[in-house]
């Protein structure tokens, strides 16, 4: 009876070390299994960041490149609006250039028309024999 008794005990604690090992295996298993999803978290977490790092990026280039088209239209614009405004400025010197010889042009003609009626009367006066009375005006 001691004997069965004492394998009894042995039999007991083989199955409590088997039950142990068991479970320290299921433990470990279960550890390795947490590992693994947090692992798996972490890199599906690391993807989606390097997508929407990438993403930012392309969003940032993409705006970039709007803003200097933006300032490259707005450069042209202006250069645009500077040359009509110094075409217009050009324009209006020529037209008081132009008005400004038409005027001394009609001048002279008004000078000159007064010396031929002077010369005119100077003449019908010396034809008449009379002295001109022009020089008496002036």
């Amino acid at each position: 009876m001691h004997l069965a008794d004492s394998a009894e005990r042995a039999r007991g604690r083989r199955q409590q070390q088997d039950n142990e090992h068991r479970e320290a295996r299921l433990a470990e298993e279960a550890a390795r299994a947490r590992f693994r999803r947090r692992s798996e978290i972490e890199s599906r977490r690391d993807i989606r960041l390097a997508q929407e790092v990438e993403r930012s990026k392309t969003r940032r280039q993409q705006e970039d490149e709007q803003t200097r088209e933006l300032r490259r239209a707005e450069d042209a614009m202006r250069a645009r609006l500077r040359r009509e405004e110094e075409d217009e400025e050009t324009r209006q010197q020529r037209n008081v250039a132009t008005a400004q010889r038409e005027r001394i042009r009609r001048s002279r003609m008004r000078s000159e028309e007064v010396q031929q009626r002077r010369n005119l009367e100077a003449e019908r006066f010396r034809s008449r024999g009379e002295p001109s009375q022009l020089k008496q005006d002036d």
